[in-house]
């Protein structure tokens, strides 16, 4: 593990050009055990689950660029994906940033085809 004086760097083993959600979640959950989000509001992001081509599925937050999942289920995916955002909030907060709002509307639009 390098570090950087504000910021962690994982390195994590890689299969098949894909890093698995469970070993990257396993090890940050190590190394940030012990945070937790400043504040008791919980918030609420929309996001976009997506069959991954090499199967499983991966899940995007488009409100919190960057922020990325993946699972073999749907069920995973999403479990994988809360779990990404709240690290990804801790971080925001531990560097003093502000928490982004999910302002977007998602409709979906039916077209002929």
């Amino acid at each position: 593990m390098l570090k950087h004086p504000s910021k962690v760097m994982l390195v994590l083993p890689v299969h098949r050009g894909r890093i698995k959600a469970g070993i990257m979640l396993d090890a940050l959950k190590q190394k940030y055990r012990s945070m937790t989000l400043k504040g008791t509001s919980e918030v609420e992001y929309s996001v976009v689950l997506r069959e991954a081509d090499e199967g499983g599925y991966w899940v995007e937050v488009p409100a919190l660029a960057g922020c990325y999942s993946q699972g073999e289920t749907r069920e995973e995916a999403l479990d994988n994906v809360r779990e990404a955002i709240e690290l990804f909030l801790e971080c925001l907060q531990e560097d003093g940033a502000s928490i982004p709002r999910d302002e977007d509307i998602v409709v979906r639009v039916s077209v002929a085809a």
